[in-house]
């Protein structure tokens, strides 16, 4: 008896559906992306959200801050800055 390869693959293709294969593996590719994802997330907040100080919740102790600086579009070929 002879065997070629499309018999192994409809085996492995019988295997694979009875045993629900497919879907486990995608569940654990979809839970390794998740968090993957999440831990992504909190190195991000950690680096880009401030940490509130003590002393800042207090308010401003400094007299009157300098107000910010005005800004304005400049020309492309305004030099004159």
């Amino acid at each position: 008896m002879e065997f070629t390869f499309r018999d192994v693959e409809l085996v492995v293709q019988s295997r694979i559906t009875t045993a629900n294969l497919l879907v486990i593996v995608k569940a654990q590719r979809y839970s390794d992306i998740a968090r993957r994802e999440r831990e992504l997330f909190e190195r991000l907040k950690a680096k880009y959200e401030p940490i509130p100080r003590s002393d800042a919740l207090s308010g401003p102790t400094s007299p009157a801050a300098a107000p910010p600086p005005i800004l304005r579009q400049g020309s492309l070929f305004d030099f004159s800055e």
